[in-house]
């Protein structure tokens, strides 16, 4: 998009910028949906609209090999610059600890000193990605993002201690942690005051209440509204979109920054909603019309159409190269891991069912979409008597009198 000087300066004064210094050339980093390979006198980006954003980097070995992915995830206020320093000894992206020094950087950039080597935001990949963090807030941020300053892979628990349901996601867990350095510790002790993990919350798996008897239980548990309801209430504050924000920000985890638990997290909360018919129908509309708009937001950058790209090359950028889509690193993977995993079962079983009572017309659109999305991009089938009984332990539990 060529912009006129006149708002390419509006941009420049009133935009975000992302400040990244000392970055050794050959390093890939991403911003959002854009990627490039560092070279020259790249110093990051400009002209970034306010609101929650993806910073995720790769460091480069002599041999051109990649490190695990790290990242951070931040939330930027209009005109705010996010300065940060290349750590060679640790091969990662720190704050600058004098806070003079770091002013001097931000005063340094209104007086476009470091112009030529900024990329200018993509504009055209920025209404997707609203799109994909649409519910992200502030609040979002400070209640999600690691203590640290970078979040990685690294300081996540062990894979082998999850539960890959599907060979598709145990090839996932496999390609991903294969990246890690040899030794790596990939528990809890892998968290250090410079890298750890986002912080989820717990979601409940199984209804227990005092004092329902076996029929009831199992009808709790077939539909798992009450569940929601109450994480919503007793962990969310109430706050619905706090739930979608969590959802969101897994899903780019996952997807933007390798991340094992974000898959988990992202699978979970889908998993929990997909069994959820009478608030999806009742009082927590609003929140699946939402779910759904996202979720088909979110397979729709997973899974282009073939021959496009997720992401936009920048040629014409003196100081970089561009790379490709940040989502190619998993990207080839996700069409062995969607239709395989529990999508087809769980989205399936909720779009037949509502389509069962006659959902509320929001619903049934959003719905009707995200159907011809899976069907186009997947070839996924509806048909009920193709989709088989379900092994997935996050299913309807039956309590045997």
């Amino acid at each position: 998009m060529q912009l006129d000087p006149d708002k390419a300066r509006e941009l420049h004064n009133n935009g975000a910028a992302v400040l990244l210094l000392d970055v050794p050339v050959g390093t890939r980093v991403a911003f959002d949906q854009m990627i490039v390979m560092v070279a020259g006198a790249f110093k990051g980006w400009k002209m970034v609209p306010p609101g929650a954003h993806y910073l995720s980097y790769n460091a480069a070995s002599r041999t051109g090999d990649f490190a695990p992915s790290v990242s951070v995830l931040c939330f930027l206020a209009g005109q705010q610059v996010l300065v940060r320093r290349w750590a060679a000894a640790q091969e990662l992206l720190l704050p600058l600890e004098d806070e003079d020094e770091e002013q001097r950087f931000i005063e340094g950039f209104r007086r476009y000193d470091f112009d030529s080597g900024l990329a200018p935001y993509s504009l055209q990949t920025f209404g997707q990605w609203r799109a994909l963090m649409a519910h992200v807030d502030e609040a979002a941020v400070k209640r999600l993002a690691p203590t640290a300053p970078n979040a990685s892979v690294t300081a996540e628990g062990d894979p082998a201690a999850g539960r890959p349901p599907t060979a598709a996601e145990a090839t996932l867990h496999a390609q991903l942690a294969s990246g890690r350095p040899s030794g790596e510790k990939t528990s809890s002790a892998g968290e250090s005051k410079s890298v750890g993990r986002c912080r989820y919350t717990q979601l409940p798996r199984l209804q227990k209440a005092a004092g329902l008897s076996a029929a009831q239980l199992t009808a709790q548990n077939m539909d798992k509204s009450e569940l929601l309801r109450s994480l919503i209430v007793k962990q969310l504050r109430g706050q619905w979109q706090q739930l979608l924000a969590e959802f969101e920000v897994a899903f780019a985890s996952f997807l933007y920054g390798q991340s094992l638990e974000g898959f988990a997290q992202w699978r979970d909360i889908l998993s929990l909603a997909m069994s959820c018919e009478d608030a999806a129908v009742g009082d927590l509309l609003p929140l699946f019309v939402d779910l759904l708009r996202t979720l088909h937001a979110q397979l729709a950058v997973a899974i282009p159409v073939q021959g496009s790209s997720a992401a936009e090359a920048q040629p014409d950028a003196d100081s970089q190269a561009a790379a490709g889509s940040p989502a190619d690193a998993v990207g080839g993977l996700i069409e062995d891991l969607l239709p395989s995993s529990f999508l087809q079962q769980s989205i399936g079983g909720f779009l037949a069912i509502l389509q069962e009572v006659g959902a509320p017309a929001p619903l049934a659109v959003e719905g009707a979409h995200l159907k011809e999305l899976l069907q186009s991009r997947l070839g996924m089938s509806f048909d009920m008597l193709e989709m088989g009984a379900s092994d997935d332990e996050d299913g309807p539990v039956v309590v045997e009198l």
